[in-house]
Order: C-alpha cells, then structure tokens, then sequence
C-alpha cells in the first residue's frame, strides 16, 4: 500500500489523521526484524491512529443539559419542536461518548469499555422463542428481602453497585418504539432517561434486529390493528418476554441533575427490558394490547414478570434486582394488579436475589405498586 493511500484510509476514519511524516514515523514503530515488518505491532498502531477522538466534555458543566426556570423540569414536560431538538442533542451527546469508547472530561479520560461485549450479549428471551433458560433449580439458600427506596431505578441501581453488589435493574420499556423517545427528543420518561445515562440503547437496537429474525408478532387483540398512517404495528419486544442486556455502563447523572457526566463509569451486570401492557387508548406510538379479558391481562401480567424475573436470574454473579413500578403511569395499568402480580411472581424466586428493591421517585402510583407487591410476597 502506498503512501497516499494508507493517508486516505486513515482519513477515512479521521479527518484529523496522519500527515505523510507521522505515517513515517508510525512504520518506524512498527520494528522491522531482519527487512521485515512485524505485522502485529504495526496493526496495533494502525487501530490506536484511526480510533475516534474521546468526545471533550467540560468539567465545570458536565455536559449537563440547559436550565429553564432554573432546573430541568423542562426534560420531561417540554415539548416544542426547540425543546425535542435540544433533547436530541442530549441523546447524540451519549452516543458520540459511547461509539468512542469514552469520554474527556476535563483532563481525565473516562473510558466505556463494555459496549462489544454489551451488544454481543444481548439476549431476546421468552418462553415463545428457542434458548429461554430453563427453570433456575439452584438457588442459594437463605431469603430474599423486598424494600423500597425512593428514587429512580438508575440512580437506585448505581447507588447499590457502588455498595459492591452486583445489580441488575428493569427497564420499563416500549414494545414498538425502541428506547422510547430517546432517539427522536421526546419527552423523557424512565426508558429515555436510561438510555442518556448508559450505554443502553446500543442493546435496544441489537434487540431491534433480534426482533426482526425472530419475526416476533403483535398479539392478535391489539387496538387500532394498524398504526396511524396505515402501516403494521412492528413488535420489538415480545408480549411474554423480555430483552436481557449484560454490563450496561452509566456514566451520566439523572434527568433531576441534567444528565451531568460522571467521573467515573459503573458497570451493571444487566438491565432487563419489559414493555407492560398499555390501557391507554390516546397512545400515539403504541396500541391497546392489554389483553381484553380479565383472566387473560392476568395471565399477560405474570407472563411479563416471570420472564424478567427468568433472565435476571440467568445472571450468575447477580445479588440485587431493581425494579420501578412499570406501566403505572401512562400505560394506565392499575398499579394494585401490577404490584401484586409482580409479587406473587417473584415468591417462586425467593432465595435467588439477596434483595430486591422497589425504586420509583414518588407519587400514589408507586406507593400502591409497592404496598400489593409486598403484601403478595409476604
């Protein structure tokens, strides 16, 4: 290969990339033995060349997103065409972070290291589909609490690993609309803002594709049968299953501080998605597809539950599951039947989890999820 052309090929990848000169210098380093290049040295210096500059973050601000009135309300409730565009930002902000490995925050290089290893592990499980795990038989012995802790499941989740356990948390997800919002500025609930904090929405788009091969169908009940503009419903998460997501890194704060950057990255053993039922007939992005006879929601319920509970438990190392008290707000699920579902469902895992807790950051739906879940488990 040519001078010229090994300078295209690093530009293609960097703009920035070599002059003539460094390439010179970078052929020097590769240590030619005896008239001969030693390849694999040579090829080391040719990835760390072209590999993406560390997106620069500043160290006073963090990176943190606008303030209105003070704060950052506006993240959740904002929803002019400014506020979905600068939401964007925000999402492209973790991405660029993430595709580059990491981030430069100040003079410190904080590195995300976990993403292949993410993307390749990521599992689309349910009893449905070929390879669910089978029935979790060795459970250690002894006795699973069940606790609340105000918060929001992310910062819970952090909060715990940075006790030393190993934690998997549940992403209350969108069956047809991966990441929710994320992508397109929406306005920004509990899937949105975890994918801001973490590496997250990389799996979500490999579940994407995992949903494709598997040509997972929408249930049969579902209303309107057709989208909007006409088009078929397309199913990213399967109705009795879950999207299992191994060592997820956070390394941004939550929507309360701005989505600061963080000084360093904590690693998840996984986050487990499930899309609850939807009751909400003025969803745009989603149907009705809460089953429509009592004893068959019911049944919708604990399919759901048991399958987040099915994959966190394939987590070998995990101790801590954290759960949110998922489809209790805009999905209009009752959050008496939820909770409950989800605690007669997690009495066949006792012993599995050391602890599991139940984070949301207020309000009488969460307190009502939580209150049935843990009178069903008692």
């Amino acid at each position: 290969m040519s001078q010229e052309q090994l300078c295209a090929v690093f530009k293609a990848f960097n703009p920035e990339a070599l002059s003539h000169n460094e390439i010179n210098s970078l052929v020097r380093a590769g240590k030619c033995k005896d008239g001969k290049l030693d390849i694999e040295e040579f090829v080391s210096w040719l990835f760390a060349a072209v590999k993406r500059p560390l997106p620069k973050i500043d160290a006073e601000e963090r990176g943190r997103a606008m303030r209105v009135d003070g704060g950052f309300g506006w993240l959740r409730k904002a929803n002019a065409k400014a506020d979905r565009e600068a939401r964007q930002e925000i999402g492209s902000a973790t991405r660029t972070a993430v595709k580059a490995g990491g981030f430069q925050l100040g003079t410190a290089e904080i590195q995300i290291k976990h993403v292949e290893e993410m993307v390749k592990g990521t599992q689309l499980l349910s009893p449905s589909l070929p390879g669910f795990p089978g029935w979790p038989v060795d459970f250690p012995k002894g006795t699973t609490e069940l606790l609340v802790e105000r918060g929001t499941v992310l910062d819970v989740a952090v909060g715990q690993a940075l006790k030393g356990e190993k934690v998997v948390a549940v992403n209350a997800a969108s069956a047809y609309h991966a990441g929710g919002g994320f992508a397109t500025g929406g306005r920004h609930a509990l899937e949105e803002a975890m994918c801001v904090q973490s590496s997250l929405y990389e799996s979500l788009e490999r579940g994407v594709s995992l949903a494709e091969d598997a040509k997972l169908e929408v249930p049969s009940w579902v209303r309107p049968p057709k989208r909007r503009d006409g088009k078929p419903w397309v199913l990213h998460l399967p109705d009795d299953g879950v999207l299992l997501s191994p060592m997820v890194e956070v390394f941004r704060d939550g929507a309360n501080d701005g989505y600061a950057f963080r000084d360093a990255v904590t690693v998840l053993a996984a986050v487990v998605s499930v899309a609850m039922p939807n009751c909400n007939e003025k969803m745009s992005d989603s149907p009705v597809d809460a089953h429509p006879e009592p004893e068959g929601y019911k049944k919708q319920l604990t399919q759901k539950w048991l399958a987040v509970l099915r994959a966190a438990a394939t987590c070998p190392t995990a101790t801590t599951l954290v759960v949110p008290d998922a489809g209790c707000g805009v999905f209009y699920n009752r959050p008496e039947e939820v909770g409950a579902s989800f605690g007669e469902a997690l009495q066949q895992y006792r012993g599995r989890f050391k602890r599991v807790l139940i984070s949301f950051p207020g309000g009488k739906a969460g307190e009502a999820f939580a209150a049935a879940a843990q009178a069903a488990f008692a």
